[in-house]
């Protein structure tokens, strides 16, 4: 086992550290609380917007934490997907184009939380204009094929949840080139597969003791799980996703 890996916008986005303080914000807790579970490898992922990767690569970097980039994508069909990157830079430019395609809806801090993005010192570098929880104008089918041709892996999120999931909003998870699934560890509810496909678990981590328990290992078969210049690389990600490759049922 090469590492773990944890993929989640909930604790780990800096935009919810965000929401309970202005100003300096302090350290963002979330690199050393990966620190403290062991994780070797996490990634970042807020809803509609990659502003927060940035402050998380630096924040990782000290810990010794490899990372992944991204957002967690929503897309026409109101289905979540998270496309991860391994360069910062393809991330937060996928990201702000995404952004680009939200509805003109404003963000209303007086009816939803802040929409804060932060700079490696942990400041408020900025907010976001337009609502993140809306709908981008961009379909799941061509989500799939703009992140896959950016390289990114693509992995449709906690796809059994009873919102913003592919079962829930769709009833089937479409024959696409997925990387990977995220479903409910603690769900007994089948799962049925167009194809051969890698089912990672999904564990909602909402305060730093739930990390290490929403974390899962990453067997990457003797691959090195970084390239030379640092950066993760992704065909050992897909090597140890293959890993977690469920088949369909009969």
């Amino acid at each position: 086992v090469d590492g773990q890996v944890h993929i989640v916008g909930i604790l780990l986005g800096a935009q919810d550290q965000a929401v309970h303080a202005d100003g300096d914000l302090g350290d963002i807790p979330a690199a050393a609380l990966l620190a403290e579970a062991g994780v070797g490898l996490a990634a970042l992922v807020d809803n509609n917007t990659a502003r927060n990767t940035p402050a998380f690569a630096y924040a990782c970097a000290q810990q010794g934490i490899a990372t992944l980039f991204g957002i967690e994508a929503q897309t026409a069909e109101e289905v979540r997907v998270l496309v991860l990157f391994s360069e910062l830079e393809k991330a937060v430019g996928f990201g702000d184009a995404w952004y680009g395609m939200l509805p003109p809806i404003r963000h209303d801090p007086a009816e939803y939380r802040e929409q804060f993005y932060v700079d490696e010192a942990s400041r408020v570098g900025g907010r976001l204009e337009w609502y993140l929880g809306a709908s981008a104008r961009v379909s799941l089918y061509e989500l799939e094929k703009q992140a896959h041709a950016f390289g990114a892996l693509v992995i449709p999120a906690h796809v059994d949840a009873v919102n913003y999931s592919l079962l829930h909003q769709l009833g089937t998870v479409p024959p696409l080139p997925w990387d990977a699934l995220e479903f409910d560890a603690r769900s007994s509810a089948p799962l049925v597969l167009p194809s051969p496909l890698p089912v990672i678990p999904y564990r909602e981590a909402l305060t730093g003791a739930d990390v290490a328990g929403a974390c899962f290992d990453l067997d990457t078969g003797g691959l090195p799980l970084t390239c030379a210049d640092g950066s993760v690389s992704l065909e050992a990600v897909r090597s140890g996703l293959e890993r977690w490759t469920m088949q369909p049922s009969a």
